[in-house]
């Protein structure tokens, strides 16, 4: 439907620009994270059948996601009086449980804290090997560097969004 790739097609644009604000400025703005939280709540009442679009009551947890996702991170950033995690990735899940679900915007944050560390860990490994040759005017990565976390964030919601990788299911059939 075209309402439907429309407003993924937003979505996704929104993402975009969350991902390249975040990473050249470490903030992401919230006009931007709120309109794709505002869209991705709207989708959870929109179901696409072989009739066309349809107007649906989401299921309850559908709608908990969204705020279930972001307790962690608001708790996270509250302890740590912001120093590491902005609030800004926790409203940011808001919008990705909304558009997953609960097992799927799990699978999406542990794939962003998972890729987030590997990059991270292969950062300083290539620094200290001598092989990033950082001018003197730039920081040093360090493991007190600030790194901004939606890139991983939406590259984790990608990954269940388009190949449904969803590692919450996987790891209940153990």
């Amino acid at each position: 439907s075209w309402v439907l790739l429309g407003a993924y097609v937003v979505v996704g644009s929104l993402l975009i620009v969350i991902l390249a604000y975040d990473i050249r400025h470490t903030i992401i703005p919230n006009p931007f994270v709120y309109t794709f939280n505002a869209i991705a709540f709207l989708l959870l009442f929109v179901s696409y059948t072989s009739s066309g679009v349809q107007f649906v009551l989401p299921a309850l947890s559908s709608v908990v996601a969204g705020p279930f996702l972001f307790f962690p991170f608001f708790a996270l950033w509250l302890y740590s009086h912001g120093q590491w995690l902005g609030l800004g990735d926790g409203k940011l899940v808001v919008g990705i449980g909304w558009l997953l679900g609960m097992t799927g915007g799990i699978s999406a944050v542990l794939y962003a804290f998972w890729i987030g560390a590997i990059v991270s860990i292969f950062l300083m490994l290539l620094q200290r090997m001598g092989t990033t040759h950082l001018e003197e005017s730039r920081k040093r990565f360090t493991m007190k560097s600030e790194i901004p976390f939606a890139p991983f964030l939406i590259v984790g919601y990608l990954i269940v969004f388009f190949f449904g990788i969803d590692v919450v299911r996987e790891l209940m059939i153990f």
